[in-house]
């Protein structure tokens, strides 16, 4: 009887990925079952010069303008110490999904790299859907600044 009501909880969009409960409102969330994480996605702002990660706290973040899920590069970031953290753990093959609204979208990764902070490209919009996941790594510079960062990228998979 439990497993039909939970069953129609989800269903009903009141229940996300992994039974998290959902805030009101709330319909992006994005689940990583090889790294334990099922969580919401944010909207990460920009200000007209950067992106402002500085809220993002243990979120993960859509950057603000960029691609959602239309067929393009969606980007998504998270910290390092923090959310994404294990990132590097991560397998070609693993698979990801993202959740929007009632549409749920399934990716493999791909490749992973390491690129510096000025590689700008890994943003870009792309000609065919992809998901990209960004993240800090390495030793933080004199400055406390990370200059380098992780990048996974998934591609759409049945």
């Amino acid at each position: 009887m439990n497993r039909i009501i939970t069953l129609i909880l989800i269903m009903a969009g009141v229940f996300g990925p992994a039974g998290a409960a959902q805030a009101e409102g709330e319909r992006r969330w994005i689940h990583i079952p090889a790294l334990g994480i099922s969580q919401a996605v944010v909207t990460v702002p920009y200000d007209g010069y950067q992106w402002d990660t500085s809220r993002l706290g243990d979120g993960i973040g859509h950057l603000e303008y960029l691609d959602w899920l239309d067929g393009g590069n969606t980007v998504l970031v998270g910290h390092n110490p923090g959310v994404f953290d294990s990132l590097d753990q991560l397998q070609v093959g693993d698979v990801l999904y993202l959740y929007d609204a009632a549409d749920v979208y399934k990716f493999a990764v791909k490749e992973m790299f390491k690129v510096k902070e000025t590689a700008l490209w890994v943003y870009y919009s792309t000609q065919s859907q992809r998901l990209t996941l960004f993240t800090c790594w390495g030793q933080p510079d004199e400055r406390g600044a990370y200059p380098d960062r992780l990048v996974v990228i998934a591609e759409p998979s049945p």
